[in-house]
């Protein structure tokens, strides 16, 4: 069992160690899933950018990912939000399937990235005042 420094470290090397695919190949992992044509709608390039600004140790950082749902929520709303909440965590978890981890490490590396964003997401509102809680 990892200590908790230890699976930060793990998260923090994942994401400097692999790179989110292009735009075009992160459509391509959406489109894969059937019926998942709502978070194909919302998963744009400009959502694609802002997660490939933080695609690196800044990914662990709370504040960061918070702006960049705040960012979401500007241009879509909350239901943007979720949707990209999916998409961003299935290209994680495509791009960690691909790579050598052992089956400890990918439910650790899958479970960080679900609670990073959850936790940076968490309370965030919309302009009708609604909150995003997972």
């Amino acid at each position: 069992m990892m200590s908790e420094k230890e699976e930060e470290q793990l998260i923090i090397s994942f994401f400097e160690n692999t790179n989110i695919p292009s735009y075009l190949e992160t459509l391509d992992l959406i489109q894969s899933i059937n019926g998942w044509f709502q978070v194909e709608a919302e998963w744009g390039e400009f959502n694609w950018c802002l997660f490939n600004e933080i695609w690196n140790k800044d990914f662990n950082d709370e504040k960061k990912l918070r702006i960049v749902g705040e960012r979401i929520i500007e241009r879509g709303g909350l239901h943007a939000l979720q949707m990209n909440y999916y998409a961003v965590t299935h290209i994680a978890e495509t791009i960690y399937i691909n790579k050598l981890y052992n089956q400890d490490d990918k439910f650790i590396i899958k479970s960080c990235i679900s609670s990073l964003l959850k936790i940076a997401f968490n309370g965030l509102k919309d302009e009708d005042g609604n909150i995003w809680r997972n």
